[in-house]
C-alpha cells in the first residue's frame, strides 16, 4: 500500500518525458493538416495532470514535493506546446510571448515565497479555469491545424485564453502580495 501514496507524484513526474515526446510527436506529422499523434500525447498529459490531483485528494497523499513539482510539470508541457505551435505558426506569437513571462513570474515568485516565506503557492479557482481553457483551445489546435491558423474564432479564443491566464496570474499575486512585500521590504535594508 505504499505505493499508492506516490501514485500522483508518479503521474506528475510522467509529464516531463511527455512534453520532450510531444515536441517529437508534433514535428513528426511536420505535413499535416492534423497532428493525432502529438495531440495523443497531449490528451494522455491532460489526463496525469487531472488525474494526479484527484488521486492525491482522494487519498489524501497531498505532499510539498507534488504542490511544487506539478505547477513545474503543467508550466514545462504548457511552454513547451506553445513553443511548438508558434513555431509553426499555429498560434501567435504573442500568446506564447504572454504565457512564458506569466510563467516565469509565477515560478521566480513561488520559489521566493517557498524559500524565504516557507510559502507553497497552491492552485486557485482561477488557475484551474486557465488550465482547463488551454486545454480545449489547445487540443482544438492541434486537431484542426488548419482552422488554427486561418480562423478568426480561432484567434478570439487565444485572447480569451491569454486573458483568463492573466486573469489567474493576477489572482495569485493579490492573494500572496503581503508576504511578497514583506520579502522585497526585507531585502531593501
Amino acid at each position: 500500500m505504499r505505493l499508492t501514496k506516490h501514485i500522483p507524484n508518479i503521474l506528475t513526474l510522467m509529464r516531463v518525458p511527455l512534453a520532450f515526446l510531444f515536441v517529437f510527436a508534433y514535428f513528426r506529422q511536420a505535413a499535416s493538416d492534423s497532428r493525432i499523434l502529438a495531440l495523443g500525447v497531449f490528451t494522455l498529459s491532460s489526463l496525469t495532470d487531472i488525474l494526479d490531483g484527484f488521486l492525491a485528494r482522494r487519498l489524501g497523499c497531498i505532499s510539498s514535493f507534488g504542490k511544487l513539482a506539478d505547477p513545474f510539470a503543467d508550466k514545462l508541457t504548457q511552454c513547451t506546446v506553445l513553443v511548438c505551435l508558434s513555431a509553426d505558426n499555429v498560434v501567435p506569437i504573442w500568446l506564447t510571448a504572454v504565457y512564458l513571462i506569466k510563467e516565469i513570474t509565477l515560478v521566480v515568485s513561488s520559489v521566493l515565497l517557498v524559500r524565504k516565506g516557507n510559502t507553497v503557492v497552491c492552485s486557485n479557482v482561477f488557475g484551474k479555469a486557465s488550465t482547463v481553457l488551454f486545454y480545449v483551445v489547445i487540443s482544438s489546435a492541434l486537431a484542426f491545424t488548419r482552422f488554427a491558423r486561418t480562423s478568426t474564432v480561432f484567434l478570439v479564443l487565444c485572447i480569451i485564453m491569454a486573458l483568463s491566464s492573466e486573469i489567474a496570474m493576477l489572482s495569485y499575486f493579490l492573494k500572496y502580495k503581503n508576504q511578497l512585500s514583506r520579502m522585497v521590504s526585507k531585502t531593501d535594508k
